[in-house]
């Protein structure tokens, strides 16, 4: 199989991804689905810290699991079990109030079980040069199943959770099939091969040496999902900081929604073609680059929101940002990773950037009400510090070659 090409495992993990994406809506639904059964205001919200929880710790289990257990066999149980807890979710009486909330949370720690093991067959379906690439393309259907899952509550409605919930086991039934179809075209020759160098030139093999993963590159890896956390922060003002500010005149809101309709279409239709650019840089060197570049966009787009054609064009520079960062964060974090823990690597990067984009509209909103224009700032000052961050990272693997 050409390295250059999605093969056929690919294809078979892009379809079973987009499928997980398009059904798994109890993550981004999981504040309406709570109030829809009727609990209090204090039950929702402990509710939604323990699938927060359960969130990030099903994305750091998937990835070691997958390394003790093998990447398709996570991935098909997990789906396989998934599919039991949305049969009960589609049966369970609401009032049962502490079971809706364990199996919600047993579902989100399973949908996020699959992050990891996923990204890590990406990784090692390609030659080190390539990796950008087959990220972007994967993450293609990442992207349209995540519009497809909103769309899908919007046209069955908040009412209809049970008949919600039977869709997505239904539906997720095939995704076993699917990746056991393409598990036997698995090009695995490449988990042995270098795997680039996290500066973008050197082989793996000149950095991870035969004493084994250095703590120079453990170092290097825990800056990058650091750096990766922040990044999320400040990506994730497109849900607090820039709506309350397009909220604050007229017609704001109305923006606010072209906005959300740029951003996944530049995503969908630019960031694969992109990739075929930006793989020719240092992979440090591009990470560096989309997250200043998404950082300045929301900052353009925060300062200067009144003013319609700076602040879509703000936005579209936050929408490349982040199509140059989002898969490139994927191939740095798999070139730092030594071949046994890619997975747990892959885990980890999802479950950081869950972090962030946890805590970062609460801190885009304070940020917001306290320091107003502060945030745009701030935006952009964290958006330095994790450039450096990334540099330093990128110093510290080039030592392992010394």
């Amino acid at each position: 199989m050409s390295s250059r090409t999605p093969g056929k495992t690919i294809w078979a993990l892009s379809l079973a991804t987009f499928i997980n994406r398009s059904t798994g809506f109890l993550g981004l639904f999981a504040a309406i689905f709570f109030s829809s059964t009727g609990m209090n205001q204090q039950t929702i919200v402990i509710a939604l810290f323990i699938a927060g929880i359960a969130g990030i710790v099903g994305s750091i289990l998937g990835g070691r699991l997958a390394d003790v257990w093998g990447k398709n066999t996570v991935l098909i149980v997990s789906t396989a079990v998934n599919i039991c807890l949305f049969f009960l979710l589609g049966v369970v009486d609401y009032s049962r109030t502490w079971w809706v909330i364990a199996i919600s949370a047993a579902s989100i720690l399973l949908s996020q079980a699959f992050v990891g093991p996923a990204s890590a067959l990406v990784a090692e379906s390609a030659k080190p040069e390539e990796r950008v690439t087959r990220f972007a393309f994967y993450r293609i259907f990442v992207n349209v199943g995540s519009i497809v899952a909103p769309a899908l509550v919007g046209l069955i409605g908040r009412d209809h959770f049970h008949t919600l919930f039977f869709i997505s086991a239904l539906s997720s039934l095939i995704v076993p099939v699917i990746l056991y179809a393409g598990r036997d075209t698995q090009d695995t020759s490449h988990k042995t091969e270098s795997q680039g160098s996290p500066e973008g030139g050197e082989t793996s093999s000149a950095i991870h040496s035969e004493s084994g993963f250095t703590k120079h590159m453990s170092l290097a890896l825990t800056l990058v999902l650091v750096t990766m956390a922040c990044t999320m922060v400040i990506y994730a003002q497109h849900q607090s900081a820039v709506p309350l500010r397009l909220d604050t005149f007229s017609g704001g809101v109305q923006l606010y929604s072209l906005l959300l309709i740029i951003n996944p279409v530049i995503v969908i239709a630019v960031e694969y073609p992109l990739s075929h650019l930006i793989k020719r840089l240092a992979a440090n060197t591009a990470l560096m680059l989309g997250v200043f570049i998404m950082a300045v966009g929301v900052a353009v787009t925060g300062y200067f929101a009144e003013n319609m054609a700076l602040a879509i064009f703000g936005w579209v520079l936050f929408s490349l940002g982040e199509c140059i960062f989002a898969p490139m964060s994927n191939t740095y974090v798999s070139q730092l990773a030594s071949d046994a823990t890619q997975s747990a690597a892959q885990g980890k990067l999802a479950a950081f950037q869950s972090g962030g984009a946890a805590l970062g509209p609460s801190i885009g909103s304070w940020m917001f009400f306290n320091t107003h224009d502060g945030v745009w700032l701030g935006c952009v000052a964290l958006s330095i510090v994790s450039v450096v961050l990334i540099r330093i990272a990128g110093g510290l693997a080039q030592s392992q070659r010394a």
